[in-house]
């Protein structure tokens, strides 16, 4: 398995669109389908423009109370938020760290 060459995917269009960004490109999708402003989601998620804005630009991680909030505003659970989130942190750690993590471990047989 080769970690290092997953830095970005192509998206139907064949853009490519870094892996580092798949949460906030949903979030931004949802926003402007919704047809409303950030401040406008902002307040019907009950929190502050600038809070909505932080996560938008990746200067706030998502955490479970804002994915049960975007889960109830755009009708999805929050495990969709959480889940995009945490398949972005692997993603950026085997683009980072995945060939000396492959290198350093011993496989087992195969066993599960």
């Amino acid at each position: 398995m080769n970690f290092t060459d997953k830095k970005t995917m192509k998206n139907t269009n064949n853009n490519k669109i870094p892996l580092t960004k798949l949460l906030q490109e949903a979030l931004i999708d949802c926003i402007e389908g919704s047809g409303k402003s950030q401040k406008e989601v902002a307040e019907l998620l009950g929190v502050s423009a600038a809070k909505l804005s932080d996560l938008i630009h990746d200067r706030r991680p998502l955490n479970s109370e804002m994915a049960v909030r975007l889960g109830l505003l755009f009708s999805t659970s929050p495990s969709y938020w959480l889940n995009m989130q945490a398949d972005q942190k692997l993603r950026e750690l085997l683009a980072s760290k995945g060939a000396a993590i492959e290198a350093e471990v011993k496989p087992l047989a195969a066993v599960c």
